[in-house]
């Protein structure tokens, strides 16, 4: 299980990330897949429905308008992201409890420890899977 991402979507994570601070940012990934691989091909930064330092939520336009987009184009939605402001890029119980689309990418980046981490929803936990940087 791996997520490929550029170094320069890494940069769009993170910078989206310190603009929301407090709050957490949040956002969609949209790619490919190939077996147990998925590759991010753009970042879709979302607004934070919830405003708030634990916990987010996109509304639900903007995922409808994501996973349009990624049909139109021959693509998939492959993941989310969003930041924890104050703590590590480990899931929190909050995030396993909303983690609700089996196969996809929940990717967290962590403002302090400066580090991302991501985890693949198999339809009922978080597992830890890879993240490959692509140049």
């Amino acid at each position: 299980m791996t997520i490929k991402i550029s170094s320069k979507h890494l940069e769009r994570i993170s910078l989206h990330s310190k603009e929301c601070y407090p709050a957490e940012a949040c956002g969609i990934l949209i790619g490919t897949l190939a077996g147990d691989a998925r590759t991010v091909t753009e970042v879709w930064p979302a607004r934070n429905e919830l405003s708030s330092e634990s916990s987010y939520e996109i509304h639900p336009e903007t995922l409808l308008q994501a996973f349009t987009h990624a049909e139109q184009n021959r693509l998939e939605v492959v993941g989310f992201y969003h930041s924890h402001p104050f703590w590590s890029a480990d899931a929190s119980e909050i995030d396993k409890s909303r983690a609700n689309y089996p196969g996809l990418s929940y990717v967290i980046y962590s403002i302090p420890k400066k580090e991302m981490r991501s985890f693949l929803f198999d339809g009922s936990q978080l597992i830890h899977e890879q993240v490959v940087t692509l140049e």
